[in-house]
């Protein structure tokens, strides 16, 4: 049974990571960086659930829970990494950053050169420096496709490679990091929730969600709209309601109250359950 059970959990979470794992791919965060951080995480929460009475629990028994090697495990409790510190720069960003601070790559103005897509041997041009930080590793057409679709190059008249720096850029639009920040908590606390209720079902937050299939487009727009006005209405109540609770003593507990609508169209349509 406890074999079923891990079955169980592992399709959960393999679905909850596909879109987590989208993000990391639209932000250049790479399987090295998200390793990193999954064996850090798997020791630092480890020794909280095992901790006992504030003592923390043997090396040893972390690394045989975790399956983080026991020298690893020593050395991100001895001396854990910052949180603030940046994720490692990847070869893409290497290269554009090569590209835009080598005197080989840059005119007379310091700007990048647009390079042709290959050229003799010590001269410049895409591919020499793709090959100078991918070491011919990653073939220097699939980085061009790439870097071509995500708009950061194009072609010139002259059908030279040529950077776009604008689209390095950061959009001052949105406040990608308050943006971030509000993902991070939001979805954090709500997938906790959802994990103590497997863990704690005695204790159960709550966490409802009510879903339904095959609806045309313009009726599952008309509920979204609904969801909005109603959810807002509850949200502000809520907020008063906290607002004057806090006013009349104050605590150490704290809440998250959110809701979510999503949509997308069913790729494949299977029978329903019976």
């Amino acid at each position: 049974m406890l074999q079923v059970q891990k079955t169980w959990m592992a399709t959960a979470v393999r679905r909850i990571l596909r879109p987590v794992i989208r993000l990391l791919i639209a932000y250049d965060l790479n399987l090295p960086w998200l390793v990193s951080q999954l064996k850090e995480l798997y020791v630092d929460v480890a020794v909280e659930v095992l901790s006992e009475n504030g003592k923390r629990p043997p090396q040893s028994r972390v690394s045989l829970v975790t399956g983080v090697h026991r020298k690893d495990v020593k050395k991100l409790i001895d001396d854990p990494p910052d949180p603030a510190d940046p994720p490692p720069a990847n070869r893409i960003e290497r290269m554009l950053g090569r590209w835009m601070g080598d005197d080989q790559f840059l005119d007379k103005k310091g700007k990048p050169l647009p390079l042709p897509r290959a050229a003799a041997k010590g001269q410049a041009s895409f591919q020499a420096l793709a090959d100078s930080v991918s070491k011919r590793d990653i073939n220097d057409g699939t980085i061009f496709r790439d870097l071509l679709d995500r708009g950061i190059i194009s072609l010139d008249t002259e059908e030279r490679v040529v950077l776009n720096v604008d689209a390095l850029v950061p959009d001052k639009k949105h406040d990608l990091e308050s943006l971030a920040f509000y993902l991070g908590k939001n979805e954090g606390d709500h997938l906790a929730a959802g994990v103590n209720n497997l863990i704690h079902p005695e204790r159960p937050f709550l966490d409802r969600a009510v879903h339904h299939d095959y609806l045309i487009q313009e009726d599952v727009l008309a509920l979204e709209k609904m969801a909005r006005k109603e959810t807002l209405a509850l949200m502000k109540k809520l907020n008063r309601e906290a607002h004057s609770m806090a006013a009349k003593r104050e605590g150490d507990e704290r809440f998250n109250f959110g809701v979510y609508f999503f949509h997308e169209t069913i790729e494949e349509k299977v029978e329903n359950p019976s």
